[in-house]
């Protein structure tokens, strides 16, 4: 079930765990994007980044494999890439389709621990 949520002035705030399909650029070419569920999270300041979501396998330790559907929206098996944040500007947020499950949470909570406390190269 997705929620319909104006866009523009009178747009909410976002809050964390909601999952929102929105305009996600390619990494590879500056113009274009992609239409695509992203994992919204608020930082320490309340301000949202974006998590890409992908129908991919996980391909690494920083990603995770949702494990509960129910309440996302999503209609198919989806990985979060937790090392793929994003900061998007309102124009490119689409619509709220639901919120990510508890269990979920709490194993994006720890990836994103490891990924943010991992030594630089």
């Amino acid at each position: 079930m997705r929620t319909a949520i104006p866009i523009g002035r009178n747009m909410p705030r976002y809050k964390n765990w909601e999952i929102w399909w929105a305009y996600v650029p390619f990494d590879d070419k500056l113009f274009e994007s992609k239409k695509r569920p992203v994992l919204v999270v608020l930082d320490s300041n309340d301000n949202p980044f974006m998590l890409k979501m992908t129908s991919q396998l996980p391909s690494g330790p920083y990603d995770h494999r949702i494990k509960e559907l129910n309440g996302t929206g999503l209609s198919k098996p989806t990985t979060i890439q937790v090392w793929r944040a994003y900061r998007l500007p309102d124009s490119q947020m689409m619509i709220c389709s639901g919120r990510l499950h508890l269990s979920d949470i709490v194993d994006v909570k720890r990836i994103l621990s490891n990924y943010l406390e991992r030594p630089s190269d």
